[in-house]
């Protein structure tokens, strides 16, 4: 019996300490992980939170396509970049900046075509990186947070004995190599460790697949009206897209744009044939711009957002920030 017990007892501690062996080793370079620049993200909002700010919302695109210096310096406003990846869904990117805005800031959502739930791992492992970033997991009953952390540990316990976990930290702008991680970010949010390295000789084409997409408008719609009474102005721009995947996709983005009819209270910037560019302005995908795509979209942007400025309290935004 005692035997029983005893073997019993080392199993479990051996049980015990490999878990927790595999716990340290899937976060030892967690805090220079990609995801993780949620954090600075989130500082650079709270910083400027007694001013009116321009808020970039959108998945990958965003986050290499803009340069928000550019526009800061144009329309005479601080600028953060919350954008990320396409894979923390449109809930969750709505859901977080539904919590950061002020009255008299401007958001410009710019999601993906057709971009929705999302990734649930994605989801979880930011917020692991970031814990208030829990909150923008849609869960559907009192027990999926639970049940999804769970299934979130063993997937990432699982990938540790399956892949070699890169070390983040070492990753430096300068470098021409390393493009996804924390440090990849300029201080206004943008992704720019890709500006200086080399493209692949292709870039990554996609099929965009139509989606019923009811539910996500009525979410868009829904923040747009929460937004007015906020004083808030919500701002809705096509992503940028390559040519040659645009020409291959036309059928599923006019359909897209039809359902963008359906938005109330949000302004859309512009036509989605208006932010087609060239294959050669991309870097490694339809939707990532390289540098020289990337100013000629802030410069396109800019001039969209000129014009509605002026209901801005300019006195409170002139600063070098």
């Amino acid at each position: 019996m005692y035997t029983l017990l005893y073997k019993t007892t080392l199993l479990v501690s051996a049980l015990v300490l490999t878990l927790c062996i595999l716990y340290q080793y899937v976060n030892q370079h967690q805090e220079a992980n990609y995801f993780s620049s949620i954090v600075d993200k989130q500082n650079r909002a709270e910083s400027l939170k007694d001013r009116h700010r321009l808020l970039l919302v959108g998945g990958s695109g965003t986050a290499f396509g803009i340069d928000s210096e550019l526009l800061e310096d144009s329309l005479r406003i601080p600028v953060v970049n919350l954008a990320m990846h396409v894979g923390l869904g449109l809930p969750f990117m709505l859901k977080q900046v539904q919590s950061i805005a002020h009255s008299g800031d401007i958001v410009l959502l710019t999601p993906e075509y057709f971009l929705s739930d999302g990734d649930e791992y994605m989801q979880f492992y930011t917020g692991v990186c970031y814990s208030p970033a829990l909150n923008y997991i849609t869960f559907d009953h009192p027990l999926s947070f639970a049940i999804r952390r769970v299934n979130y540990w063993i997937r990432r316990i699982q990938s540790s004995f399956l892949l070699v976990i890169e070390d983040e930290s070492s990753a430096r702008i300068s470098d021409t190599t390393s493009v996804y991680f924390r440090a990849g970010f300029s201080p206004r949010g943008d992704l720019i460790s890709p500006l200086n390295n080399r493209a692949p000789d292709k870039i990554a084409q996609l099929e965009i697949k139509p989606l019923d997409y009811k539910k996500e408008i009525a979410l868009i719609n829904a923040l747009a009206k929460e937004f007015r009474h906020r004083n808030v102005s919500l701002l809705l721009t096509y992503p940028a897209l390559s040519a040659s995947t645009f020409m291959a996709n036309q059928p599923a983005i006019e359909t897209y744009t039809n359902l963008m009819k359906k938005l109330e209270l949000v302004n859309v910037l512009s036509h989605p044939t208006k932010n087609m560019y060239p294959d050669s302005c991309f870097f490694d995908s339809a939707y990532h711009l390289n540098s020289a795509g990337r100013h000629n979209r802030s410069l396109q942007l800019s001039s969209l957002l000129k014009p509605l400025m002026h209901h801005v309290n300019k006195p409170t935004l002139l600063s070098s920030n």
